[in-house]
């Protein structure tokens, strides 16, 4: 949508995007939204809106403040916009290939494709392009042209995806900042590997790994390290399986991204280094 301006001073915005599911942008030079009274479901199932300045995101009770451009809005000036896109296809036989460009989808049935906003704060799985298909994912593929986003947030990407089994192309996310629930209910998934994948932008891991039942092992690069003020909790909540390089094993009292290192002499984790 464009123009949006043009309805600055309004008074009631009830139920104006509600359900508006395949919504991306909401695009204004400016915008007064002090004058608005009234706005009961204002941005209800508006799951794929994101606004142009940080990446954020509406949630489902969000009200008339966040109609507005800057930090912590959903609006965009097309001038200032920061956001940028993935493509994503889903093919027929499981796999979903995420890259910069649209994968090559000669001779395959797609089950599902679209974009996704690679730096969005999104909050719910519906945001995502294959979000009615999570079910039938079996394999994911990250292209190395996704290398060319300098900074992406994982929230709810793989969330319930409970036939996956192999992930691949980890290390060509550059500036990976947030993965709350990222993996959440992978029940199948047995190993993860996040060699050439940087934590040094990590915030939050608000239940990255939780009911991930299968988990037992986390590959990460001899250097990895969390930086200081990342928070997650339940990160590995019901991660059973899960075992650090030096033999640490599952405790349901450490599930927060504390446990988020490297299992070694003297440094309790889950993290293999190799």
């Amino acid at each position: 949508m464009s123009g949006f301006e043009n309805l600055s001073g309004v008074e009631d915005v009830t139920q104006l995007f509600t359900s508006c599911s395949e919504l991306r942008t909401v695009s204004a030079t400016s915008f007064d939204n002090s004058q608005i009274k009234k706005y009961t479901s204002v941005l209800y199932g508006c799951s794929k809106l994101v606004g142009g300045t940080d990446g954020f995101v509406p949630s489902p009770s969000s009200g008339a403040s966040v109609l507005k451009l800057g930090t912590g809005g959903v609006l965009t000036d097309p001038e200032s916009d920061i956001r940028t896109w993935l493509n994503a296809t889903l093919f027929v036989d499981g796999e979903l290939k995420i890259g910069f460009a649209k994968a090559d989808a000669a001779g395959r049935e797609v089950l599902a494709a679209g974009k996704l906003c690679a730096n969005a704060k999104y909050n719910a799985i519906q945001a995502t392009p294959w979000a009615s298909f999570g079910k039938s994912v079996k394999a994911v593929a990250i292209a190395a042209d996704a290398s060319k986003l300098a900074n992406v947030n994982l929230n709810y990407w793989f969330y319930g995806f409970n036939a996956l089994a192999s992930v691949s192309g980890m290390a060509n996310l550059r500036g990976v900042a947030r993965m709350d629930h990222t993996f959440n209910s992978c029940s199948a998934l047995a190993e993860l590997d996040l060699r050439g994948m940087s934590p040094a932008a990590l915030a939050s891991m608000a239940y990255t790994f939780g009911a991930c039942t299968s988990l037992a092992k986390i590959l990460v690069d001899a250097d990895w390290e969390l930086p200081k003020g990342c928070t997650g909790s339940s990160t590995f909540y019901n991660c059973k399986a899960i075992v650090g390089g030096n033999g640490t094993a599952y405790g349901s009292k450490q599930t927060t991204c504390a446990m988020c290192r490297i299992d070694r002499e003297g440094q309790a984790g889950y993290l293999t280094a190799r």
